[in-house]
Formats: C-alpha cells, sequence, structure tokens
C-alpha cells in the first residue's frame, strides 16, 4: 500500500511539474509575440521551444490547404537546410502528415521514418535532410482553411518522441497559432502609426505570392474603389507585379496609390486614395461614390451594410472635406 501511494504521489508530481512548464512556455510564447518583430518572432519561438522540449530541427508555417495540398503562405525554418523547403515542395503529395493533420485538425502526429510505409521520393528526402522521428502538430482555421503547423525533428540513433512530447504540442499548438496572429496584429497596430500615416491610410500584409493575410477594414475598401470587383483573397495583377516583382516600386491607379515593404516573410503595404479626394477617408470616399453615381441613400446603406443615417453623416463630411454642396458637384469631384 505505501509502496502503491509513493508510485501515486511520484506520478503526481511529474504532472504538476509538466503543467508548470507549459504554463510558463505559453506566458513567454505572449510576450514574445507583443514585443517582437515579425521574422525575430518565429526564431525566438524555437529557442524557446528548446527550453522546454527536445529536437534537432523544426519548420513552423502558415499555409491555406487546397486540394492540391497546403499553399504556404509563411515558412521559418530552425537548424535545416536552406533547400529543404523546395525539396518538400517536390514530395508533399505523398506526405502523409498532410493527410493526417488536415483530417484531425489541433491533432498531434508522431512518427518514426524506419518503421513508416512512406514512399521512397519522401523517404528519400528524410534521409538527406537527417530526419528519423517527426512530431507535427496544426490548429485549423475552417473558414478560411489556414492552418498552423509546427513540425519538430530529431536524427538517427535519436528516441522516438513519446507521448509526453505528443501532450506538450497538443497544448502548445492553437496557442503558438494565436501568438503568431496577435504578433502581426501587434506590428501592424505599430506599423500604422509609423511612417506618413494619415487619416485615409490603410494597412495590410500579404505573402510574398500576393495573398492577402491580414488587413484594416479600411484597406478593403480602398481596394473596393480601385477594383470593383476585388476579391479579397489576392492581389490584382498589375499591382502584383508592382509592389512584389519590381524591387519595391509602389503602383499608383485611377483611385488609389500602394506602397510596400518587406516585413520578415510578409509585405506590408499602404494604401491611400489619391487627387482630390485624397483627403476623404476610405467609407466617406466608398459612400460618395455610389451615392455620386446615383444610389439612394438607402441602397448605399444596404450595400455597404450600415445605416441610411450614417450614409448621410459621412455625405456630410465629404461636402464639408471637398467644399461643395450638392450632388453634381460630388459627381464632378470623384472623376477620375
Amino acid at each position: 500500500m505505501r509502496q502503491h501511494i509513493a508510485r501515486d504521489t511520484a506520478a503526481q508530481a511529474r504532472e504538476f511539474q509538466l503543467a508548470g512548464s507549459v504554463s510558463r512556455l505559453l506566458l513567454s510564447l505572449y510576450q514574445l509575440a507583443a514585443t517582437e518583430r515579425i521574422g525575430v518572432f518565429e526564431q525566438r519561438v524555437f529557442d524557446l521551444l528548446h527550453e522546454h522540449m527536445d529536437f534537432d530541427s523544426a519548420w513552423l508555417g502558415h499555409s491555406t490547404l487546397t486540394p492540391l495540398g497546403p499553399r504556404l503562405h509563411s515558412s521559418h525554418t530552425h537548424n535545416a537546410a536552406p533547400d529543404f523547403l523546395a525539396d518538400w515542395e517536390q514530395v508533399k503529395g505523398q506526405d502523409p502528415l498532410v493527410g493526417l493533420v488536415a483530417g484531425g485538425p489541433g491533432r498531434t502526429v508522431a512518427l518514426s521514418v524506419p518503421r513508416e510505409p512512406l514512399a521512397l521520393p519522401l523517404r528519400a528526402l528524410c534521409r538527406r535532410h537527417g530526419i528519423a522521428h517527426v512530431l507535427c502538430g496544426a490548429h485549423f482555421a475552417a473558414p478560411a482553411h489556414r492552418t498552423t503547423h509546427l513540425s519538430l525533428y530529431r536524427k538517427p540513433r535519436r528516441q522516438a518522441y513519446a507521448e509526453r512530447d505528443l501532450w506538450v504540442l497538443e497544448c502548445v499548438i492553437a496557442h503558438l497559432a494565436a501568438a503568431l496572429e496577435q504578433n502581426r496584429l501587434c506590428r501592424m497596430r505599430e506599423m500604422r502609426s509609423q511612417g506618413n500615416a494619415t487619416e485615409g491610410t490603410a494597412i495590410a500584409l500579404f505573402d510574398a505570392s500576393g495573398f492577402l493575410q491580414y488587413a484594416d477594414e479600411s484597406f478593403c475598401e480602398l481596394m473596393a474603389l480601385e477594383w470593383r470587383e476585388w476579391n479579397g483573397i489576392t492581389l490584382p495583377g498589375e499591382a502584383r507585379h508592382a509592389l512584389l516583382h519590381a524591387h519595391g516600386a509602389g503602383f499608383t491607379g485611377a483611385c488609389v496609390w500602394l506602397s510596400g515593404e518587406r516585413v520578415g516573410d510578409l509585405v506590408l503595404l499602404r494604401a491611400g486614395t489619391r487627387g482630390a479626394v485624397s483627403v476623404l477617408t476610405p467609407r466617406e470616399l466608398a459612400v460618395a461614390r455610389l451615392f455620386a453615381a446615383g444610389q439612394t441613400h438607402k441602397v448605399v446603406a444596404r450595400q455597404l451594410g450600415i445605416a441610411p443615417t450614417t450614409v448621410r453623416h459621412h455625405l456630410r463630411q465629404a461636402y464639408a472635406k471637398l467644399g461643395i454642396g450638392d450632388k453634381g458637384a460630388l459627381a464632378g469631384r470623384l472623376r477620375p
């Protein structure tokens, strides 16, 4: 009986110790998210994980799940070869972890390469990059099919991942996804107040391929002014080329201007209106354009999801800022 009690006490002590370790990890994770720059944050995450988990290399990624496999938006590796991601892209269709993670969001999965019936190209990738044991967890955001995943790797002749490792990663992965989002939003708030930001300026974060990650509501309104049928997902072709493939050049359209800068492996875009209407906020400009095109207050309100009284308020503001007093003059000022 005494031996049984002693064993139970020792098990409880280990559980309390593990719970305390995870709590300290999560507290530090959110502190890093609030203070570190994009790009630096991810590297600090790996350092933090090393204090609580045993691994040789790692990969932290954010992606959208598609029928052709994950489309990566952001990737950060730790102690991995420069060509690791390029090699994985060639064999991702044969990676069993993609299906396991997509089929059970929030799950953690461990596998040992020597024991698994892997496809030969995937086995060759693991051999080339010295991967013998893998621990992978993912957090899945259903509406957008976005996934944040973390894969931890151990070299040959190391022990396989144990139940304790699975439990820790399962506790951490949802918080890691939340901390990544917090980090992006904190940096956006910080950058919104820097530089030449004005009342009519909006900002957004895109990945290097032009897929939208985070944005002010007013940014989407500005994009719709220039591209009426904008899908809210990717940069239009002309803007994508100018901002992502022309070494930092800006874009100037009929209604808006865009400028970009690299932030980690993402691209920060600033947007604003141009010409005489640059004094208007994006919402004032959206209301003014619809009203000047002949829509009634009620129709404008319904299209923008606001009250008719709010439409009238924005129109009064627009008239005052532009120094005009009627619908005809408004239409004239809004012509490109």
